[in-house]
């Protein structure tokens, strides 16, 4: 079978974007509803994810993972500034494309994870070590650096 249960969710975002494409104008009160369910959809989701994640688990891969953080952290988004530079001159688009280059392993990798049967331990470990690095040490530091130091 070409389509799941666990994509179900891309569908729907398939058929927003093709009303979006179509131009289809959204009722008023549509618009207010779908505030709150983004709101509460997240929560939804992510809660029994949180919920899930096993601690104990994650310590098998923490240490194993740290040497991919120079290229995680230092490698991607020096090479993307690099890059973006040559073509923008935005300082607010360099340092979305920086902090976007360095954003940490996405929880969706975790439910993925867990959907799919993958190893769990390593989507886990590999969520909360980037994003610990990302919200302690990147952010603070491209925050500094934004303000000018």
């Amino acid at each position: 079978m070409m389509l799941t249960p666990n994509q179900l969710p891309a569908v729907g975002v398939v058929v927003g974007l093709t009303l979006a494409y179509f131009q289809v104008e959204k009722p008023v009160v549509v618009s207010s509803l779908f505030t709150i369910l983004i709101h509460v959809s997240a929560w939804m989701g992510m809660v029994p994810v949180g919920y899930d994640l096993n601690l104990g688990g994650v310590k098998e891969y923490a240490l194993k993972l740290w040497p991919i953080f120079p290229v995680k952290f230092i490698l991607l988004p020096a090479a993307l500034y690099g890059m973006t530079i040559l073509f923008v001159s935005d300082p607010a688009i360099i340092t979305c494309v920086i902090l976007a280059s360095a954003a940490p392993t996405a929880i969706f990798a975790v439910a993925s994870a867990q959907l799919y049967g993958l190893n769990v331990n390593l989507a886990e470990s590999s969520f909360l070590t980037t994003t610990l690095a990302f919200l302690f040490v990147l952010y603070p530091l491209v925050y500094w650096f934004v303000r000018g130091g």
